[in-house]
């Protein structure tokens, strides 16, 4: 597996049962012992022992650790493009990692660097954007979050990263909504005398109908039942003055 992945494996086990209480700060517990391998770049198999529990510290209080918790909505919102919001729970994510307990604070930066470049790496590789970013990518080495200085470094290139994937999906989103126009606008000209109902142009373009009547206007600023009617009534001008329609008709 790592040959293929070319990445180091580590995993941490626990040999026993917790009581739901307790369950959280097991947890916290283990991913403190898995962060420290993966730091070291070792291939371990930690096992949790009673003792091992006891010598790996807590790391942080409750209101740290709900700011943790804020990963799981960064990587919301840099699905969604919401860029402010992004960075401010990134913002918070930091100021929780730097807050943690300094003998757990490498591995609570480095859990934070993994995720983060996790989330980032995810939207590259699925917007096709690894010709553009892959060398910001490679820069942001989690290993770097070892000692303060590297961490600092570490989190700027982090940030720079995130608002090149920001910038480069909202330039993907204009291309795709530009090719959408494009693609309705030649089936309404190719149409014009045909079906051209919502139904009919939203199972072209494979979107629901309603959707797309919502999302035309708010990209053209026109709604699309206007935009057909129009097309239609110069079409027919134009016919008229070709003498290739009646006025009745």
């Amino acid at each position: 597996m790592e040959s293929r992945l070319g990445v180091h494996l580590s995993a941490c086990l626990a040999y026993r049962e917790v009581a739901w209480d307790d369950l959280a700060r097991q947890v916290e517990r283990m991913r403190y012992l898995l962060n420290r391998s993966m730091g070291g770049r070792k291939n371990v198999n930690f096992y949790l022992t009673e003792e091992e529990g006891r010598g790996a510290p807590a790391g942080l209080g409750g209101g740290e650790r709900k700011a943790l918790e804020k990963l799981k909505t960064m990587d919301v919102y840099l699905e969604g493009g919401n860029r402010g919001a992004f960075f401010a729970a990134c913002a918070e994510v930091i100021r929780a990692a730097d807050g943690a307990a300094e003998r757990a604070r490498g591995g609570v930066r480095l859990e934070v660097a993994h995720a983060v470049l996790a989330m980032l790496l995810s939207q590259i590789n699925r917007w096709g954007l690894g010709e553009d970013l892959s060398c910001a990518a490679r820069a942001c080495a989690p290993e770097a979050a070892a000692d303060q200085s590297g961490w600092q470094d570490l989190v700027e290139r982090l940030r720079r990263l995130a608002g090149a994937v920001f910038d480069a999906k909202a330039r993907c989103l204009d291309r795709q909504d530009d090719d959408l126009i494009r693609r309705v606008h030649w089936t309404i000209e190719n149409n014009l005398g045909g079906d051209l109902s919502m139904t009919m142009l939203g199972e072209i373009e494979g979107l629901n109908p309603y959707y797309l009547a919502r999302l035309y206007k708010g990209l053209t600023g026109e709604p699309l039942k206007s935009y057909i009617a129009g097309r239609r009534l110069l079409k027919a001008k134009a016919l008229l003055c070709e003498g290739r329609l009646l006025n009745r008709e």
